[in-house]
């Protein structure tokens, strides 16, 4: 699974290159004017996509950290050795 930086960045960076090369030629701008600004938009988002998911990959790894401490994963090993104990009924007899 890839890293939130790596996705944002590159989902951020190349929806910013589509936007401009189709906002450019909607306009009516030559094509090597396009390209250069396309090309300057995405890295410009694709830095902004790096902050962004730098940010977002510490408040999830901070989220499931808290998670995981306030639900701890209870032995269940433990928790059936528990109830299959033999029980002493007292008696001393053995049950028939």
């Amino acid at each position: 699974m890839e890293t939130p930086t790596k996705l944002f960045s590159a989902v951020l960076g190349l929806t910013a290159f589509v936007v401009s090369v189709a906002a450019g030629l909607f306009a009516g701008a030559a094509g090597p004017d396009v390209l250069a600004r396309a090309i300057v938009s995405m890295l410009v988002c694709y830095v902004l996509g790096v902050v962004l998911g730098w940010v977002a990959g510490f408040a999830i790894r901070d989220f499931v950290a808290g998670y995981h401490n306030a639900h701890p994963i209870t032995d269940l090993r433990a928790v059936a050795a528990e109830y299959d104990a033999p029980t002493d009924t007292g008696s001393g007899a053995e049950p028939s």
